[in-house]
């Protein structure tokens, strides 16, 4: 086996261990359907393309993929296992994992093309980028708030996926050789599709693409307006070719947005105020609770940048500084344009998203990211800084392993509920529900815990009965439509020992 050869086969290896290893996390800590929010997107099938008369207009990817893992639970693993929630779970388990896995392989396949990484630094850098999207970034008192984590199956779906699906195009489009692509390609329609569903996601992932998209525009801008010679026909002429697959992007993302401001969704804000100082505020405070993480990134970054100057001033620069250099520039100016753009969408939406773990991965990626070409560079640099970087990953091994507050499943309310009983209770509804319709009923009331919600969220008595009937039927679980009602009783939380 050739050099070549024995380096992929290496990374492969830890690629699979990895998927292997998350598919396990998440098998443990596992996607229950739980609340009316995935009771409804589970089984509710949408036409996948934006549009306004729905309440999430252009949220086209989460809700086409939610209901495709729901009906593949449903028909290849349940009549394996026999197990409805459970079976739903290892779909959804193995669609994040295989999800992340190809970001952590994209991120590394780019900053390897970048700094050109023997496998050992390969190997080392894998280690402490994945490590660091596991680490509790103490948002919460109460469990860990890594930035992978959804706080429920629905909250995974609608900003952890499009996260990543968003950071995953953003690092192959950076990692390319050559755009822009033939038209006339495989390659051009899969990433078409993959530009389409990247953008009608999520308004909080999109950003992560859009940011990076106009810096290559301006960069483009730039470069076209430079080497023109004060020609305009020749400037526009080179903008628009540099730059064609970037001004389609955002002229697709343009007109997603004006879909979603005429939605459902948006409308319902209307009302609001512009909080943009207690948006601000939120950011500030996430900041201020994650710096523990943030302190050990940014002293990488600046003895990076320390080693890029003097290499500069005595002349040695070569093309991996380049690539230092401007990978740097680049996420830096992505990080503020995403952390101002989040920061005006909660102004308006809700303020303490802000604060939230399913919108940090938004603008902690470009921190990731930069912390990541910087620890690349010093390997590349300093002859001996691999072993400061094992030493390093093993702190932070010990660190998550030992010292980070618990992890949890979605649906744990803060974990205070226990993923056992979170299923137990899904069970019951569904075995009861299966019951009354086997006794020939077609209205059923049934009762189901308190919860500490106006409307009794996660099980809202107003209309959560009508949402787990829907799918329950779709799904084939039961043979007919009903109206199921629910009744919070405080016997139930007897029941399933709940305070």
């Amino acid at each position: 086996m050739n050099r070549f050869k024995y380096a992929n086969a290496v990374k492969w290896i830890f690629i699979f261990i990895t998927l292997i290893c998350v598919f396990i996390f998440y098998m443990i800590h596992p996607f229950f359907v739980f609340d009316a929010d995935d009771w409804t997107y589970i089984s509710q099938i949408r036409k996948p393309i934006p549009n306004w008369n729905y309440w999430n207009p252009t949220r086209v990817f989460p809700e086409v993929v939610f209901p495709i893992c729901g009906y593949l639970g449903v028909k290849v693993v349940m009549p394996l296992t026999g197990d409805y929630i459970g079976s739903i779970a290892i779909v959804f388990a193995v669609a994040v994992s295989i999800t992340i896995v190809i970001y952590f392989a994209l991120a590394l396949h780019f900053l390897d093309k970048q700094f050109d990484l023997t496998v050992f630094q390969w190997i080392l850098l894998y280690i402490v980028f994945v490590l660091y999207h596991f680490a509790d970034y103490g948002l919460s008192d109460n469990y860990s708030t890594y930035v992978l984590f959804g706080s429920s199956l629905t909250n995974t779906i609608y900003y952890t996926l499009c996260n990543l699906v968003n950071a995953s195009l953003v690092l192959y489009l950076f990692g390319k050789n050559k755009l822009p692509i033939p038209l006339i390609s495989k390659e051009a329609v899969f990433l078409f599709a993959w530009i389409y569903f990247a953008i009608n996601s999520n308004l909080y992932s999109s950003i992560i693409l859009i940011s990076y998209v106009g810096v290559c525009i301006c960069s483009e801008f730039i470069s076209s307006y430079k080497s023109s010679q004060n020609n305009i026909k020749s400037f526009i002429y080179k903008f628009i070719v540099g730059s064609k697959l970037y001004l389609f992007i955002f002229a697709m993302y343009a007109g997603s947005l004006l879909i979603e401001y005429k939605g459902g969704r948006s409308k319902s804000f209307s009302s609001e105020g512009f909080r943009l100082a207690e948006s601000a505020s939120y950011w500030l405070t996430s900041v201020s609770l994650i710096k523990f993480w943030l302190i050990p990134l940014i002293i990488v970054f600046v003895f990076a940048l320390i080693i890029y100057i003097k290499r500069l001033s005595e002349k040695l620069s070569d093309s991996i500084d380049s690539n230092f250099i401007k990978n740097t520039v680049i996420n830096i100016i992505c990080l503020v344009i995403s952390v101002l753009f989040l920061i005006l969408l909660s102004a308006k939406v809700t303020p303490n998203y802000m604060k939230n773990s399913k919108v940090l991965f938004a603008w902690l990626f470009w921190l990731l990211l930069l912390s990541a070409s910087s620890i690349s560079y010093i390997m590349k640099r300093i002859k001996y800084a691999s072993h400061i970087v094992i030493i390093f990953n093993l702190l932070l091994a010990c660190m998550i392993l030992f010292v980070s507050k618990d992890y949890t499943s979605a649906h744990t309310f803060f974990n205070t509920i226990s993923v056992e009983t979170v299923k137990s209770i899904d069970e019951y509804i569904i075995n009861q529900v299966k019951d009354e319709v086997a006794d020939g009923k077609d209205s059923i009331e049934l009762l189901v815990p308190v919860f500490d919600s106006s409307d009794n969220w996660p099980l809202p008595d107003t209309y959560g009965g009508e949402r787990i009937a829907n799918t329950l039927f779709k799904h084939g679980i039961i043979d007919k439509w009903i109206t199921l009602k629910l009744i919070p009783d405080y016997s139930l939380n007897q029941m399933f020992d709940l305070e």
